[in-house]
């Protein structure tokens, strides 16, 4: 079963203090002094674009949904496991009152906030917070009516068995050329 919830009802935005710099004062590699990724309204690399020094993130954040708020890609949405900060033109959500406790998790949610929210924003109808927290996303239910995190695990690691076997296949195929 699946139910509709306002993004608001599920979703809080972080809010994460200002990077006093702009995207061409970070360099586009990681190094060892450049080494936490930033965030932008890009789509390449999960819209993580450049690098700064831990000393210039005022927060640090993971485990959270970006979610890009201006131009081209505005409402595309990403799964971030791992350590970021937010630059300029996006932000990032979290579950309210709940870590994301699995990439699985992490995954399926991102799929059913693009699901909800990246054909209703465009260059003009921009993604911010504001338009999207009360966009309906769909998530599926138990019996109660609680968010069933244990399906949204189960159905992701499916997707990701299915498409291991089909890599399997394909390799086979060309292991015989």
């Amino acid at each position: 079963m699946f139910k509709e919830f306002k993004i608001s009802e599920i979703f809080e935005k972080i809010e994460t203090p200002k990077i006093k710099y702009k995207a061409n004062d970070f360099p586009e590699e990681w190094s060892k002094e450049y080494s936490i990724p930033l965030l932008t309204a890009g789509i390449d690399n999960q819209g993580l674009s450049r690098f700064a020094k831990p000393s210039d993130c005022p927060m640090i954040i993971k485990n959270c949904i970006s979610v890009s708020a201006n131009g081209a890609n505005s409402g595309v949405a990403f799964y971030q496991p791992a350590n970021f900060a937010v630059l300029q033109d996006a932000y990032a959500i979290k579950i309210i009152n709940r870590e994301i406790q699995c990439v699985e998790e992490g995954l399926y949610l991102t799929c059913a906030l693009n699901k909800a929210i990246k054909d209703n924003h465009d260059w003009v109808n921009k993604a911010s917070w504001n338009r999207i927290k009360n966009d309906k996303i769909s998530l599926p239910v138990d019996e109660n009516e609680n968010i069933d995190w244990q399906f949204m695990y189960n159905y992701i690691e499916k997707l990701m068995n299915e498409q291991i076997e089909k890599l399997k296949i394909y390799l086979k195929s060309i292991d015989k050329l």
